[in-house]
């Protein structure tokens, strides 16, 4: 009984928390104050909140958590040697948040959080989202990655669940490429032991002429639930994309967004995701076109079996001043069940008036003219359904660079689909 009871109110105690003790960040008295206003505007999202409307957190938090702080379990984890995509890789293992592990060359500097905010207090966030928010007054724990120039590896990002009980944790994070630079981050998101909901806020500043290019997947996250923000910031001429596979967590979403503060930015964004049983994953984009001459292009793609439920919402927005913009969105989807559910909007908002700007959705069933295709061929009727869905998925993946990262990804999207099919 005393566990129910502690379920059904953790929604409330977060919120207590968040509102009523001195945050664990060093957050300058203006973020503080911004943050609880948003908080006390929005609350823990539900449905009648506009942007959480498919995804209600604060029924999802006060199902599967008992504690508000997730407890660091080890720091050895065999598991990141069975990933042949680190062999021969920088690697970064974070634990609930925690730096636990750093094998880096010197192109890479990882400091804590708490040293970034002690000169920079004041951080950006959305304040229409209350999860940000609730992340930045409930941080134990973060990171801050500053990114050189003679980067020749990319950087393993093994972001590790590992709570001993169901737990709430949040994190803050900032990544920093230098001007000039060019890098890759592949975060692999691992899930251990009890169930858990993580709140997980990342920074990312992309300075001058800099490229950074970061890619994020699942692995065991079957009984994990999580907000992931990654909000980035471009300088002039910089270019930054986002990819992203989503194929394991039982509740998931991915808000991503970037800001244009110069001219000559370019914003690619990707994703593919495959949702079976009663998963959820969901996917909130936004680019801000602020100055003219920039670029995005953003390609997400899923499949929905059984039950499960994928939402897709884009938003590119082109400031009266943002002449000469290009932007590109499209979002494809595939439901293999009566059951399952895929909800897409795509939306452009645009003041200037010489742009080229164009988005597209389309959401059905398997091609059977195709498929009928194959199998006269001799192909069974698995193996043809696989060989279509890979090539669905494979504009998403071809997109990526890195050949080992694209093969790996690959894999992962395999193994799904075939547990799909």
């Amino acid at each position: 009984m005393e566990n129910t009871l502690e379920k059904t109110d953790i929604s409330q105690r977060l919120l207590g928390k968040a509102l009523g003790q001195k945050p664990a960040l060093p957050l300058s008295e203006n973020t503080i104050e911004k943050a609880q206003s948003v908080l006390k505007k929005f609350g823990i999202p539900e449905v009648k909140n506009e942007r959480y409307k498919y995804a209600n957190i604060k029924n999802i938090l006060n199902k599967t958590v008992l504690e508000t702080e997730g407890i660091s379990a080890r720091e050895n984890y065999p598991i990141a040697d069975s990933l042949s995509v680190l062999n021969g890789k920088n690697m970064l293992v974070t634990v609930n948040g925690k730096v636990v592990k750093q094998e880096i060359s010197e192109a890479f500097h990882i400091g804590t959080i708490q040293d970034y905010l002690a000169y920079e207090p004041q951080i950006s966030f959305d304040e229409a989202d209350s999860m940000q928010a609730l992340a930045l007054l409930t941080a134990q724990d973060g990171f801050h990655l500053k990114i050189g120039r003679d980067t020749t590896e990319p950087l393993i990002w093994l972001n590790i669940t590992d709570t001993k009980t169901p737990s709430y944790y949040a994190t803050v994070n900032c990544i920093e490429s230098a001007a000039g630079s060019a890098a890759e981050i592949i975060e692999i998101r691992i899930g251990r032991n009890a169930a858990s909901f993580t709140n997980q806020y990342t920074l990312v500043k992309t300075h001058e002429h800099a490229t950074l290019r970061m890619a994020a997947t699942d692995e065991n996250l079957h009984s994990f639930s999580g907000v992931f923000t990654v909000h980035g910031i471009q300088k002039k001429g910089s270019t930054f994309s986002h990819s992203i596979l989503g194929t394991g967590a039982s509740f998931m979403r991915q808000n991503i967004s970037a800001e244009h503060e110069d001219e000559n930015c370019h914003t690619e964004l990707n994703g593919f995701y495959a949702v079976d049983g009663e998963r959820h994953a969901d996917f909130q984009t936004v680019v801000k076109h602020m100055f003219p001459n920039c670029t995005s292009d953003e390609m997400y793609k899923g499949i929905a079996a059984g039950k499960g439920k994928a939402i897709f919402n884009g938003k590119v927005y082109v400031a009266r001043d943002a002449q000469k913009t290009n932007a590109y969105q499209s979002n494809k989807n595939i439901l293999l069940s009566d059951e399952a559910l895929i909800r897409s909007k795509p939306e452009l908002e645009i003041y200037a008036d010489d742009v080229k700007c164009s988005h597209g959705s389309t959401t059905g069933q398997t091609d059977t003219k195709s498929l009928f295709y194959l199998r006269s061929r001799g192909i069974r009727e698995k193996e043809a359904q696989k060989m279509l869905m890979l090539a669905f998925a494979g504009d998403v993946l071809d997109r990526i660079s890195n050949e080992s990262l694209r093969e790996y990804f690959s894999s992962v999207a395999e193994n799904k689909l075939m547990q799909l099919i």
